[in-house]
């Protein structure tokens, strides 16, 4: 009769359990969801999430800062002297990032005078073979196409603009109406008050 008893106990309590799983299951079936079907979706990174290190080449002026502050000497850039116009030019010949060597602090990106560099916002950096993130021309607008085929420099300058802090949108400036300026006539001149003359005072004589 105990183990009876204690069947129909243990039937008892898998059911209860059984139904409180249950109620957990419905209850998140029917709720919003809070994952990605990665990699189809991706989620977008955060705005201050640093990742490969990227470059804007009208916007270098070579002043190597970059290069002297980087504590891993992931960086190296050359450049060479140019005459156009009569004038002197410098021109960069060669501008290399290792992404081996990085450590991904940012200082390039925080000192860099110009925003011209600037650490985009890839994640996903996985190659088969070690020379594909070493050396890589910081120049070429396609620079990581071998490791993400749906890079775009354009898109990550205009990411990296919206993100940068200290960028001033200026308001549009409003159309000014052009008003005909009037001839400008002869200065009215507001006439001299004339003295008055003094009222002659007339003195009562006494006659003896």
């Amino acid at each position: 009769m105990e183990k009876i008893f204690r069947k129909i106990k243990n039937a008892y309590l898998g059911m209860i359990s059984l139904f409180i799983g249950m109620r957990v299951t419905i209850k998140n079936y029917f709720a919003p969801s809070v994952t990605l079907e990665y990699p189809i979706k991706k989620k977008k990174m955060a705005p201050n999430f640093r990742g490969m290190v990227d470059l804007k080449p009208e916007a270098c002026v070579i002043c190597y800062q970059c290069i002297k502050i980087c504590p891993v000497a992931a960086l190296d850039l050359t450049h060479k002297q140019m005459v156009a116009d009569g004038k002197k030019k410098n021109e960069i010949t060669k501008f290399t990032y290792n992404a081996e060597l990085c450590c991904f602090c940012g200082l390039c990106d925080e000192i860099c005078p110009t925003d011209a560099i600037f650490m985009n916002k890839m994640y996903e950096v996985s190659v088969y073979d070690h020379n594909q993130v070493m050396n890589i021309d910081l120049m070429n607008e396609n620079k990581y196409k071998h490791v993400d085929a749906n890079y775009s420099l354009a898109a990550e300058i205009k990411i990296n603009d919206l993100n940068t802090v200290g960028i001033i949108q200026k308001p549009p400036v409003a159309p000014v109406a052009a008003v005909a300026a009037a001839p400008a006539g002869p200065a009215a001149v507001s006439p001299t008050p004339t003295p008055e003359a003094p009222k002659p005072t007339s003195t009562n004589k006494e006659t003896a």
